[in-house]
């Protein structure tokens, strides 16, 4: 496992413009490439993926990749909402996107180290990586991962 630096951060609430999709996470880049078509001047921040399984899957995963909007109409298929801030705990991976099942590990651990629970959706925060024409180097990829917490339910 690597060595990361877990943060915990409150965030706030943010408005997105997503397109839920289940199978491979490897096929998010055509669905951002869809997102960027319909609301280019719209968008007002990295993109991001949330991640509404609990569990790594490899061909059955439920993602949505977004972007924060402004708040408005949904366009085209493309939902458009506020998610909910709140607790997280995060970190920072630096490297390609096959190498974040490392950073999640951590994550995970350091949630249940603390006696918390897990909320969905998580997100990845895309803060370096390819771009529309060129792919990059993906070692320099630079990939936020947060996850909300709670306190475990009493009952």
């Amino acid at each position: 496992m690597s060595n990361y630096l877990v943060q915990e951060k409150e965030l706030p609430n943010l408005c997105i413009a997503g397109i839920r999709t289940k199978g491979r996470y490897a096929d998010c880049g055509k669905v951002f490439g869809k997102l960027c078509s319909k609301l280019f001047f719209r968008i007002g921040g990295k993109p991001m993926m949330l991640t509404y399984d609990t569990q790594f899957r490899e061909t059955d995963a439920d993602f949505e990749p977004c972007f924060p909007v402004k708040p408005g109409k949904s366009v085209d298929g493309i939902d458009i909402r506020d998610i909910p801030g709140g607790r997280f705990f995060t970190l920072v991976h630096k490297g390609p996107y096959d190498q974040l099942h490392s950073a999640y590990s951590q994550l995970f651990e350091t949630i249940k180290t603390k006696g918390l629970v897990q909320k969905t959706p998580g997100r990845e925060v895309y803060l370096k990586g390819p771009g529309m024409l060129f792919r990059g180097n993906p070692k320099n990829y630079l990939t936020e991962v947060q996850i909300g917490v709670e306190e475990p339910s009493l009952g």
